[in-house]
């Protein structure tokens, strides 16, 4: 399990459908990549934030952290984060 440090969240990014107006369906290396995050661990002086929360963060805010290839988890500051979800 990977811990962030400091005020830094360790999220995951949400996997969204990009759609155009007519309904064509965009592949990901077209669509814009995706800012919305769900929180998976805190860092110890993260406040507002808890495991499960969606976020808004900025576009170049993460940075890659991975166990295993598989894993496609990121860390972002907290001070990158745009909006929380409720």
């Amino acid at each position: 399990m990977i811990t962030p440090l400091g005020s830094r969240l360790l999220v995951e990014p949400l996997k969204e459908e990009q759609k155009t107006k007519t309904g064509i369906i965009l592949g990901d290396s077209i669509a814009p990549q995706s800012i919305r995050m769900k929180v998976i661990a805190v860092g110890s002086t993260a406040e507002g934030f808890k495991p499960n929360d969606i976020v808004f963060v900025a576009q170049y805010a993460p940075t890659e952290c991975r166990e295993t290839v598989q894993d496609n988890t990121l860390t972002v500051p907290c001070e990158d984060v745009i909006a929380i979800v409720k």
